[in-house]
């Protein structure tokens, strides 16, 4: 039995091995040879941690030591990093396993007309919050302008009508950053209304575009009802009290439009025209809390 045991220590396990012959040149040192021996026992490849490993190891220890008590000692250290191993050798099988299966799953990538990018979002939303502590105002303030230039882009106007609200917007959203810039924001709290003011009014301006893709351009018209929505959770995000409340209340009217099963241009394109209303409301009540002036439709 001996020399099977040889043969598996030989053939299986180099390291232990070096640990054993590292354990018989240091007998005569103190106990903490033990602590360390158990550390070197738990970085051992997972290959090791079998109950067949343990029992040769444990004979052949015995064929070095002659003292008892430590080796009934080093013999506790041994099964609890054979326990400690086998646990990880079980639990990067799982992981494994499950990565093996994830893997047999096809990613299917959906098409949308209008692409979304919370994450980015929240890095701007970040670095403006972050810049406005350092008083960097003109930083904090590109998350406005960003917003706008993304709005310029995403929603051209295709009419005289949306090019003219669009010019508002505009007008108004450049105001609330040159107030972020001015350095005249006196708190963080005051900084995410604003930011959110400037969030709904990019919402406001999605929600006309849809009512008009309803008529011009109907494949396009839940992506941009979709994106005035996510302007408007946006928004949500940096609210409190009752002006949350109240976008919270547009959002759900918004998602139950979604939710209809009906998604017709013209469906949508009514429903947008109501919410349209909504914010509008939304809006003028803000402005007058914040003391700022709205743009022209909404008064």
């Amino acid at each position: 039995m001996s020399n099977n045991i040889d043969s598996l220590l030989v053939k299986h396990s180099p390291s232990l091995r070096q640990t054993a012959f590292f354990l018989t040149k240091n007998s005569d040192r103190s106990d903490d040879l033990f602590q360390e021996t158990a550390e070197r026992i738990k970085c051992l490849p997972q290959a090791f941690a079998q109950i067949v490993t343990f029992h040769a190891f444990a004979i052949f220890l015995q064929q070095h030591f002659f003292h008892q008590s430590k080796i009934r000692l080093m013999k506790k250290y041994i099964l609890f990093a054979a326990m400690f191993a086998m646990f990880m050798a079980c639990k990067n099988e799982k992981n494994t396993t499950a990565q093996t299966d994830d893997d047999d799953v096809p990613v299917v990538a959906e098409e949308s007309e209008v692409d979304v990018d919370p994450n980015a979002t929240d890095l701007d939303f970040a670095a403006a919050i972050a810049a406005y502590r350092k008083k960097d105002f003109e930083t904090a303030s590109k998350y406005i302008t960003t917003a706008l230039d993304d709005l310029k882009k995403e929603a051209a106007p295709t009419d005289a009508k949306s090019k003219k609200q669009l010019e508002q917007t505009e007008t108004a959203m450049r105001s609330l950053a040159e107030q972020v810039k001015s350095g005249s924001v006196k708190s963080e709290a005051e900084l995410q209304e604003l930011f959110a003011h400037a969030d709904m009014l990019s919402a406001h301006h999605y929600f006309e575009l849809t009512e008009t893709y309803a008529m011009n351009a109907p494949e396009k018209t839940e992506g941009f009802y979709q994106k005035a929505l996510e302007r408007m959770e946006r928004a949500n995000r940096k609210l409190e009290g009752e002006t949350k409340a109240e976008c919270n209340t547009i959002i759900g009217d918004v998602k139950t439009d979604l939710a209809s099963g009906d998604q017709k241009a013209e469906k949508i394109g009514d429903a947008a025209g109501a919410r349209v209303i909504s914010i509008e409301k939304w809006l003028a009540a803000h402005a007058k809390k914040m003391g700022i002036k709205p743009p022209p439709y909404v008064e």
